[in-house]
């Protein structure tokens, strides 16, 4: 998987798995398992996207108790947080902020941080990233 160090550092990295991850089997291993929470929570402190836009409020005070996401749940985190470590690259981390909370024509005039949250918004954000990575028109 391409930005697997990154996807994991988003996620929290070792500080949250309490092992490394160093390859993409061991990374879906994980998330078939269940991420730990830490791995929603780093997002929301890395970029400001809160676990209750992931998951329902509700939900997430469950999963906290359990301290493990479901699979499907992880999943998300796994495609979120790929997309965030590809707008790092892309972008360099000051700017990522500002792109996330930016509307977009592109995304019908959608911010990236709302788009990411399902399959179709994440693959058009990452489009998007590397359409500005190699210099192309929206």
């Amino acid at each position: 998987m391409e930005f697997l160090r990154e996807t994991v550092e988003v996620l929290g990295g070792a500080a949250v798995f309490r092992h490394s991850i160093n390859t993409a089997q061991q990374l879906d291993a994980a998330a078939r398992l269940g991420l730990p929470t830490g791995s929603i929570t780093a997002l929301g402190t890395g970029f400001g996207i809160q676990p209750q836009r992931i998951l329902p409020a509700t939900t997430w005070k469950r999963r906290l108790k359990a301290g493990r996401l479901s699979p499907d749940e992880s999943d998300k985190a796994v495609r979120i947080a790929h997309v965030l470590a590809v707008a790092r690259h892309v972008l360099g981390p000051a700017m990522v902020p500002d792109f996330l909370s930016a509307a977009l024509p592109e995304l019908g005039g959608s911010k990236p941080a709302d788009a990411i949250l399902s399959e179709i918004g994440a693959r058009e954000v990452e489009a998007i990233l590397w359409r500005i990575f190699y210099g192309l028109p929206a």
